[in-house]
């Protein structure tokens, strides 16, 4: 059965265009979309094709017909640290103050980022403690 959903980042605002079926809403303006279709057994294998076949992305403007609002600015993303160094470098500091410049303070947050706070860190300021980290 075939749907129609919105996916929207937190400052979407609006109502659902005609033919949406839901309004996915994201706490964040970065999203990775992972999708799944299940395979019963493997006479089911044609099926699972078609449906996948039908899958289809595409931004709100284009669903509607209208013309595309101006790009995004570019993101210069941040180099992600290689898995060795995930569990010790102080260079994660870094990658966190990038990555929630992109996060709106979610409620269930507050105390986390109030924490936070609390040691000197503050989203969108480079961490004043990596000094005394490293």
């Amino acid at each position: 059965m075939a749907a129609a959903f919105l996916v929207a980042g937190p400052n979407w605002k609006g109502e659902a265009p005609k033919g949406v079926k839901k309004v996915i809403r994201s706490e964040t303006e970065l999203l990775l979309a992972i999708y799944r279709t299940q395979l019963f057994d493997p006479s089911d294998l044609d099926n699972v094709k078609k449906v996948q076949a039908g899958y289809k992305v595409q931004p709100l403007s284009k669903f509607l017909g209208t013309a595309a609002p101006k790009a995004a600015p570019v993101i210069n993303f941040i180099k992600p640290l290689g898995h060795a160094e995930q569990k010790t470098s102080v260079k994660f500091f870094d990658i966190l103050d990038f990555l929630l410049q992109f996060c709106p303070i979610n409620p269930s947050e507050k105390a986390l980022r109030a924490r936070f706070a609390r040691l000197g860190y503050r989203c969108g300021e480079k961490v004043r403690f990596r000094q005394a980290l490293t």
